[in-house]
C-alpha cells in the first residue's frame, strides 16, 4: 500500500511495546518526517525496554539548505549543494518554511547556532548539524553512529546513513557492513585502473595508533571484555577498521606491543569476547 509514512507511527509506536522492530527510513527530503513524530517510536525504549533499531537516510544537506532558507540567510548558489540536482527537495519549495517548522524537524533548536554561524563552511555546518541530530537520538538508543554516503569522496555527503540501536551485537555487525562498504568506495575511487591504491593518508589503517588507543580504552576501564573494549572503540572508529583487525590488535596487546602489555584474565592469548583484560597481570591482584 503506498501511503505517506506518518499515518503508521502511532501503529507502529504500539506494535513497539510488545515486538523487536527495526525501522527503516528512506524519506524524501527532510520536511516529510519529523523527530517530534519518530520520538513517539523512540519513547517505547524508556517505556517497555523494547527493542528498537533504526536505519535512517538523512538528508544533512538538505537540512543545512532548510535551515539557510528559514533563517533568510544569503544564499550561494555558486556552490554545487545548492543546485536543485544535489538535493531532492527544490529550494524552490522550501521558500515558505519556518524555523519552528525546522525545530519540528530537529527536534529543538540547537540547529540554529550552527546554521547562523558565518565562520562555518557548508561542509562543517552539514557534519556539525548531524552530529547534533545524532546526540538527540542518543538520548533513546545507546549506540548511534553514521556513515556518509558520496558521489565522489571529496564532495560533501549526498546524505547520512544513520544508525541507532540499544543492542551491541548490532553495532558490530553495522561496523563490518559499512566497513566493507567504505572499503569498496575507497576501491572504486583511488585503486580501480590503477597499478597502486592511491588513497589518501587519512584513509589508510594507521595499527600503530589504533592498537595503542585499545590500550588506553583497556587502561581507564580495566577490567574489560574484548567485546566492550571494541564497542568503545568503534566510537573513535567507526567503519574504519573491521573485526579482524580488533582482535588482531587486542592480541598483539597480549603479546606485548610497542612496550604495551594486556593481561587476559585466563593467562591466554587466545581468548573470546567475555574474556576480561587489564593492564595488570590477573594474579598479582
Amino acid at each position: 500500500m503506498h501511503t505517506d509514512f506518518t499515518n503508521y507511527l502511532d501503529i507502529i509506536s504500539q506494535m513497539a511495546q510488545r515486538n523487536t522492530v527495526f525501522l527503516y527510513i528512506d524519506p524524501y527530503g527532510i520536511k516529510e518526517l519529523t523527530f517530534e513524530e519518530l520520538s513517539k517510536i523512540y519513547e517505547q525504549i524508556k517505556k517497555h525496554e523494547s527493542s528498537i533499531e533504526i536505519l535512517m537516510n538523512f538528508n544533512s544537506p538538505g537540512f543545512v539548505r532548510c535551515g539557510l532558507v528559514a533563517m533568510k540567510r544569503e544564499i550561494d548558489y555558486s556552490i554545487p549543494e545548492f543546485t536543485d540536482d544535489f538535493c531532492e527537495e527544490p529550494l524552490s519549495e522550501l521558500q515558505g518554511i519556518t524555523l519552528q517548522q525546522m525545530d519540528i524537524i530537529a527536534g529543538g533548536d540547537y540547529w540554529r547556532g550552527v546554521i547562523a554561524d558565518n565562520n562555518l563552511s557548508f561542509a562543517e555546518k552539514e557534519q556539525k548539524v548531524t552530529e547534533l541530530y545524532m546526540k538527540q537520538m542518543a538520548k533513546y538508543f545507546n549506540i548511534v553512529c553514521n556513515f556518509p554516503i558520496k558521489e565522489k569522496y571529496y564532495n560533501i555527503p549526498k546524505y547520512r546513513l544513520i544508525y541507532g540501536t540499544r543492542h551491541p551485537d548490532g553495532i558490530l555487525l553495522m561496523n563490518d557492513t559499512m566497513y566493507k562498504a567504505r572499503e569498496q568506495f575507497l576501491q572504486k575511487e583511488f585503486a580501480d585502473g590503477r597499478l597502486f591504491d592511491i588513497r589518501p593518508e587519512e584513509e589508510q589503517k594507521d595499527m600503530i595508533a589504533f592498537t595503542k588507543k585499545l590500550y588506553e580504552i583497556v587502561k581507564i576501564n580495566e577490567p574489560i571484555s574484548r567485546k566492550d573494549v571494541k564497542l568503545r572503540a568503534m566510537e573513535y572508529f567507526f567503519c574504519r577498521y573491521n573485526f579482524s583487525d580488533y582482535s588482531d590488535a587486542i592480541k598483539s596487546l597480549l603479546n606485548g606491543f610497542e612496550g604495551l602489555k594486556l593481561f587476559s584474565k585466563s593467562g591466554r592469548t587466545r581468548i573470546n569476547e567475555d574474556e576480561l583484560l587489564s593492564t595488570r597481570s590477573f594474579k598479582s591482584s
